[in-house]
């Protein structure tokens, strides 16, 4: 088996793999909406501040941005030629990176 068959067969089994988490972590991220919709402000940061809480908001926005940089690994392999394949890929992940990083900062501050 060669290296690209390796590479593809690991990203694929990284793509299913983040999915099946993604549906797990799900809960946060919907009971959080349904509080802000209900709670008052006070109550609201109370359940934010709870570690689990915020721990699991934060890995699952981590698991929604890797998530995103795969499927974008993807088509950029599909649809561009190799010269600008590695230059989309790397700002992809530059982009999500980033993306979380500053998510992980502004819920850090509750």
């Amino acid at each position: 088996m060669t290296f690209f068959a390796t590479s593809a067969r690991i990203h694929w089994l990284l793509e299913r793999l983040s999915a099946l988490l993604l549906i797990a972590l799900t809960y946060w991220p919907l009971h959080f909406v349904e509080r802000c919709m209900h709670a008052q402000y006070a109550p609201m940061l109370d359940w934010l501040h709870l570690p689990l809480n915020k721990g699991g908001l934060i890995l699952w926005f981590w698991l929604v941005c890797y998530h995103s940089q795969l499927g974008m690994q993807s088509i950029f392999t599909d649809y561009l030629t190799y010269r600008y394949q590695l230059f989309a890929i790397w700002s992809a992940g530059l982009f999500f990176t980033g993306l979380a990083l500053g998510a992980t900062l502004l819920l850090a501050q509750f």
